[in-house]
């Protein structure tokens, strides 16, 4: 074998062709693929009480198929409020943000959605071409006799599994978005006035009564 056979060129060459496979016919398979949407929401509620509220959406996230996937406090806002980051199958976000109405005071939500269908299928088309390349090429190296081709041959694989690892994450990571929606619940203590009983106003009062006091003393003394 001559290393010309075996070189990058070649190898470019193989894996243009490939493509031009690939992208010819990856519009026919988005449009034979279901239509693949990565749902997102938010909601902000007003609760009496953060932590009961806070178990109570776990509760009822855990009962639709989701999880909790992380959940933060901010403690320097004069306002309590913590939020929950939520995954729930994306058939199920539409019945959890109405089953949450009852939680507490919704004072805003907003929901969304990406359409990554020709996205997904475009880079599942790459993959695929990608691994028929280097089925190829590894035929080739198990051909190759001369350390020249045996080296740009490996060069050339070791770039290709590169891309292929890559590739088959980031689908894993799309479809897992797909799957499952992403839901992020701020939950805000609720604000409301002091409502003073009848021992609150004698209190009040004799509070007053003090702050007057030395109020007077201090006019009496600068009189004399």
């Amino acid at each position: 074998m001559h290393a010309e056979m075996y070189s990058d060129e070649s190898a470019a060459m193989y894996g243009g062709a490939l493509m031009g496979d690939a992208s010819s016919n990856s519009k026919d398979r988005a449009a034979k693929a279901g239509q693949m949407l990565i749902w997102t929401g938010s909601m902000t509620v007003e609760v009496m009480n953060i932590s009961n509220a806070a178990a109570q959406i776990t509760a009822k996230t855990k009962e639709m198929g989701g999880y909790l996937e992380g959940s933060g406090q901010d403690e320097y806002n004069t306002c309590p409020s913590s939020t929950l980051y939520l995954r729930i199958p994306s058939s199920q976000l539409a019945p959890l943000l109405e089953s949450l109405n009852g939680v507490g005071d919704v004072t805003s939500k907003r929901l969304s959605s990406e359409d990554v269908t020709e996205r997904y299928v475009d880079m599942q088309a790459r993959l695929e071409t990608n691994k028929k390349l280097r089925d190829r090429l590894q035929k080739l190296l198990d051909r190759a006799d001369e350390v020249k081709d045996v080296l740009a041959i490996e060069r050339e694989l070791t770039r290709l599994q590169a891309d292929i690892d890559s590739m088959t994450a980031r689908l894993k990571a799309m479809k897992g978005n797909v799957d499952y929606a992403s839901l992020v619940v701020t939950l805000n203590a609720k604000k409301y006035e002091k409502v003073l009983g009848p021992a609150g106003y004698v209190w009040e009062g004799a509070v007053w009564c003090v702050k007057k006091l030395f109020v007077w003393q201090d006019e009496s003394y600068e009189q004399q």
